[in-house]
């Protein structure tokens, strides 16, 4: 269920930025909008991390399943923007 949310969301963000509706405020510091939004995201997944034990244990296993997890996100979204920029 949660991956058709996140799917909603993108695709939610791809209409917005195409629509060309965005407020030029936004669109202009959207680059440091973003930033800040992944700092918190490091910040909270930091703090899973650091509060779970069983984590830390596993850290080797985990980690090979994050770098497999990040190569099939770069892949993925790779490849979902070649395809856009093909179409558009």
């Amino acid at each position: 269920m949660d991956i058709l949310i996140f799917i909603a969301f993108l695709l939610l963000g791809i209409t917005l930025g195409r629509s060309g509706k965005l407020p030029v405020t936004i669109t202009v510091y959207l680059d440091r909008i973003l930033m800040f939004v992944i700092y918190g995201l490091l910040l909270f997944v930091g703090l899973e991390v650091g509060t779970y034990r069983g984590v830390l244990s596993n850290i080797g296993i985990i980690g090979f399943k994050a770098v497999l997890l990040s190569m099939g996100t770069i892949a993925g979204s790779g490849t979902l923007c070649l395809l856009i920029l093909k179409k558009g």
